[in-house]
């Protein structure tokens, strides 16, 4: 019985005895990166269109009537506005030009016009028109992102004009319009 009463004393002791203080390891994982404020479209930073009229002038010789062009775009700009700019609007003419004559142009004047559609359903729209008869604003910024989720670049150039009776001198004409979109954060 002693020796029962020894190993139960014994059992006993060994789970009376408090444990060893244990030490925890800690660590830590620290994750960086960043994202740089950008616009593409699809993928791409830089894009063309064109159109060709053809023929610009009626039968006697004056601007047809009814021209214009649109372009519609999807862009991706991941900054809080976006800022639209018409860096460059030239008039739609021959290059160079031949000696001006009374009665005719070899110049075509026009408004060109980008509108921007934002998330919170306003618009930023930059115009130019090339005789500057008024109303041009050649940069807009927008009032929040960018909507998603389909086109949100509208260019529209149309009021195609000249002085009235001209008659539109024989050449190709061309204008190249240049804009730029920057998204600011």
């Amino acid at each position: 019985m002693k020796r029962l009463l020894i190993a139960g004393l014994a059992a006993s002791a060994a789970m009376a005895t408090p444990a060893f203080a244990q030490t925890a390891t800690t660590g830590t994982v620290t994750l960086d990166g960043h994202v740089g404020s950008k616009c593409t479209f699809g993928g791409a930073t830089t894009i063309s269109d064109s159109k060709d009229f053809g023929e610009l002038s009626l039968a006697d010789g004056t601007l047809a009537t009814g021209l214009s062009a649109s372009f519609d775009h999807e862009l991706v700009c991941n900054g809080a506005t976006v800022k639209v700019e018409l860096t460059s609007v030239p008039q739609f003419a021959i290059s160079p030009a031949p000696t001006a004559v009374t009665g005719y142009t070899s110049a075509i004047d026009y408004t060109a016009a980008i509108t921007l559609d934002s998330a919170d359903s306003s618009t930023a729209t930059a115009t130019v028109i090339t005789d500057d008869a008024g109303g041009s604003t050649p940069s807009a910024n927008t009032s929040d992102r960018l909507a998603t989720g389909g086109n949100n670049v509208h260019i529209l150039v149309n009021n195609f004009h000249t002085a009235a009776g001209a008659v539109l001198t024989s050449g190709a004409y061309q204008a190249v319009i240049n804009y730029t979109i920057t998204p600011m954060s």
